[in-house]
């Protein structure tokens, strides 16, 4: 069985990467979709499966997701921490 947030509890914050992908590649204005796979190897569909999740981010390429994006790996677990938490249930 593959990893994936829903089988790995240490992962569940991970679930939200495509939100976050998605959100600073539209914030930060680096570019398009095409833009930034580009940038970071990979195929326009695929880009494109990583911000809708139908495409789980293998690690080794979060290095050059991440500088594509202009962010730091301390940004992404404090975005994921935040997502996370603003999704948990009240109480």
């Amino acid at each position: 069985m593959p990893r994936t947030p829903s089988t790995y509890p240490e992962l569940q914050h991970f679930r939200h990467l495509p939100e976050v992908l998605r959100r600073w590649r539209l914030q930060t204005g680096r570019g398009s979709q095409h833009e930034i796979a580009e940038r970071v190897g990979v195929a326009f569909q695929t880009w494109s499966h990583y911000e809708t999740g139908q495409i789980v981010v293998p690690l080794g390429r979060l290095d050059g997701i991440l500088q594509a994006l202009g962010k730091s790996l301390d940004d992404l677990v404090i975005a994921l921490a935040e997502i996370g938490a603003a999704s948990r249930p009240a109480g």
